[in-house]
């Protein structure tokens, strides 16, 4: 959660001078600058992600007992549509009130962080 939280929050650097600098080269090779700063930023974000999901069920086969794994996986896995539903929606407000576009990744990934603490108190 940690890797996936700081892929989000790095990803809103993106349009960051130096970020831009850093990853720019030379001559007018596509890709480069912002493009590769998002390019390694969601690549990042994958390889946390794709190690979410193991540790996700393995956490909830720790927590439950045998009778209540149905059920943990089914709000592990219910978890994951509605955020890809109200995300989308947090976004869109979020630019009604005048926030820009790195908003979203940047306070997202600070809860995903916030949350780190609290996960291993109750864990």
């Amino acid at each position: 959660l940690i890797g996936w939280s700081l892929a989000g929050v790095a990803t809103a650097g993106a349009g960051q001078p130096w970020i831009i600098d850093w990853f720019e080269t030379t001559g007018d090779a596509p890709g480069t600058g912002t493009y590769r700063w998002l390019l390694l930023c969601r690549v990042v974000l994958g390889v946390f992600e794709a190690g979410h999901w193991p540790c996700a069920l393995l956490t909830v086969r720790a927590v439950l007992p045998p009778q209540g794994l149905a059920l943990g996986n089914g709000i592990l896995q219910s978890g994951a549509s509605i955020g890809a539903v109200l995300v989308p929606l947090y976004i869109e407000a979020a630019e009604r009130a005048g926030f820009s576009w790195e908003f979203p990744f940047w306070s997202i990934g600070l809860v995903g962080l916030a949350w780190v603490p609290v996960w291993l108190i109750v864990i």
